[in-house]
């Protein structure tokens, strides 16, 4: 896994869509720490339906618009047509086919001016959102209707004005850009706005993170089995201010320092990260004004056994005969895996990937009629593959209706119902947060324990209410699961995890159960605080009519508003009027004057 964090963003690039809208460069945050590239004006973006695009470049930043001729830009735009057949119904050539639809010319003539052309909004402080307007002016003879504002990343958003924009008028739209974890590194995004009759058109937005304090290294390698790591990290900031670390989440950092320093020196306990789930993120929070919070990445050992080990599958008639069960097993094919059987095979052999075997994959899979064939061949219920879950545990995770009746199956043959895997998880687990409402009533029904934890402090509760299903989420609370666990990551509740990604109904059920509103995660978080940073004004609106304190505060003494205005999401615009506008919220917290950026800071590699 990368460890380029910077700006971690992920696009999901469509050909078709990308060669009609003629889709923004894809600047990276994680670019070399020199000056940024110079910016392009706000023309309308050229773009060509035939041109393919080059997959390779656009990796490495470039848009299908980079790539054209030079010929090429600033001409007319024609959409792509439907492809239709040669002269079907025996129509007239030249004619329009019954039926055919056919797509007008885009204009490329500019429809708009955007002030400015480059939106700077200056030095800004990681996981910080900051917002700043442009004004798109129109500079046509018609009123021009802008159909849709769309960004080059998850860290950025925008909208596009509701109503049309009249001849000589203008209209402001609000551009927020959140940089991720990482400081040291120049940012510039892109937001395309595309315009009805008309070519897009593009406005660059950048910005800066200064490096105040700096992390060696911002890596460490998780300790071996049966070794150890000293696990040193040092924090240094540039200009001499003393600060203090205040957290660390998870909580593996038994050392931090109560007294303010210029540089620190903390250890991670590896037994510790052992016990919480072996995470791969560790953050720190600091009372410095300007680093409110530093990640660093951690990379966990190759396992023994693990997929990365050399393997060579096949490498002996034994293992091709297993190998054969496995696929067979996977697809469904009761015919061939009794074949098989008749053969000299260990039957419980495992696939080179995952460490599977035919049993597990029957189960993940719900073949049913393939599991009694293999469980009369002597096929280990209970056997585990490399990341220690069972057959009815992979069972447990699938939303496949017929999950339920594999999962009798192997309870029938005695599947031990509260089995751990590596991090701890049980069947029940999965299922609450992966599975389906009736895989956990039937592994409550067979016995499992509502109360589990995995490494990571998580529950059956916690994951529903996060991930799963609200029906799931009822069956815990009718079978009194312990509303006021927390997870030993951010500290979160469930009623926390259901306001931050989970269903509005999970919310709503665990909100009538009585689950505690105030209690406070490791940031100094309430459900409140949680819902404006991540939920929904839906969820805010339940949590103030159950009497959520609506003024709580967290340890930065951030309110929600604060909370919401640090948003990049699609649902920023919508929190932000409703507290602001309904609930007359103003922010709590003040952006403090910046500092000036060390003149020493040390360069940053590229792509780190």
């Amino acid at each position: 896994m990368s460890h380029t964090f910077s700006s971690r963003f992920f696009l999901t690039l469509s050909m078709s869509f990308v060669a009609a809208l003629a889709s923004p460069s894809l600047a990276r945050q994680d670019a070399p720490a020199t000056a940024p590239a110079k910016a392009p004006s706000t023309k309308p973006v050229g773009s060509t339906a035939s041109k393919e695009l080059n997959y390779q470049e656009i990796q490495k930043g470039k848009s299908n618009s980079d790539l054209m001729a030079p010929s090429q830009a600033g001409k007319e735009i024609v959409q792509e047509q439907p492809a239709t057949p040669l002269n079907p119904g025996n129509v007239t050539p030249g004619a329009t086919p019954p039926g055919a639809t056919t797509t007008a010319p885009l204009d490329a003539t500019p429809v708009l001016k955007i002030e400015p052309e480059v939106l700077d909004l200056g030095e800004m402080m990681v996981d910080t959102a900051k917002t700043a307007k442009v004004k798109l002016i129109n500079i046509s003879d018609k009123p021009v209707i802008v159909t849709k504002a769309v960004t080059s990343c998850g860290c950025t958003t925008a909208g596009a004005p509701k109503d049309p924009i009249p001849v000589g008028g203008s209209a402001e739209v609000d551009i927020t850009l959140k940089p991720g974890p990482k400081a040291g590194v120049p940012i510039s995004k892109r937001v395309t706005f595309q315009i009805e009759g008309h070519t897009p058109m593009m406005v660059t937005v950048q910005g800066t993170v200064p490096a105040f304090i700096t992390m060696t290294p911002d890596m460490l390698e998780g300790p071996a089995e049966g070794k150890t790591t000293e696990g040193a990290i040092t924090f240094k900031c540039l200009d001499g201010t003393p600060f203090k670390i205040t957290s660390a989440v998870p909580p593996i950092v038994p050392d931090i320092s109560p007294e303010a320093k210029a540089e620190q020196v903390v250890h991670v306990d590896w037994k510790a990260w052992d016990e919480t789930g072996r995470t791969i993120k560790l953050t720190f929070s600091t009372d410095h004004p300007k680093v409110p919070s530093l990640s660093v990445l951690i990379r966990r050992p190759a396992s023994s056994g693990s997929a990365s080990e050399p393997h060579a599958p096949g490498s002996s008639p034994t293992d091709r005969a297993a190998s054969a069960l496995v696929t067979a097993a996977r697809a469904g094919d009761v015919e061939k895996v009794k074949k098989e059987l008749e053969g000299k095979i260990d039957v419980n052999a495992p696939e080179s990937a995952g460490g599977r075997s035919a049993l597990h994959w029957a189960a993940k899979e719900n073949r049913v009629e393939v599991i009694p064939v293999l469980l009369a061949a002597k096929a280990d219920v209970n056997n585990r593959d490399r990341a220690g879950k069972t057959p009815l545990c992979v069972a447990a995770e699938s939303r496949d209706p017929k999950c339920v009746e594999s999962m009798k199956l192997l309870l029938e043959a005695k599947s031990d119902v509260n089995s751990k895997d590596r991090l701890g998880g049980s069947p029940l687990l999965w299922a609450a947060g992966l599975g389906t409402p009736e895989a956990v009533e039937l592994l409550i029904a067979s016995g499992a324990e509502v109360s589990i934890q995995d490494k990571n402090g998580l529950t059956p509760l916690l994951w529903a209410a996060g991930t799963g299903d609200p029906r799931s989420v009822q069956i815990l609370v009718d079978k009194k699961a312990d509303l006021n666990v927390a997870d030993n990551l951010t500290g979160d509740t469930a009623v926390m995890r259901a306001a931050r990604n989970g269903k509005f109904e999970s919310l709503t059920i665990l909100i009538k159960a009585g689950a505690p509103l105030e209690v406070k995660n490791r940031q100094g978080m309430t459900t409140w605080l949680v819902a404006a940073g991540s939920g929904t004004v839906e969820k805010l609106k339940a949590l103030k009519e159950a009497k959520a304190d609506i003024t709580a505060k967290d340890t930065r003494g951030w309110n929600a508003l604060d909370y919401a205005k640090n948003r990049a999401d699609q649902n920023r615009t919508d929190v932000i009027k409703y507290l602001e506008g309904d609930l007359g919220m103003k922010p709590a917290s003040t952006v403090p004057t910046p500092l000036a950026p060390p003149a020493l800071a040390p360069p940053v590699a590229p792509g780190m």
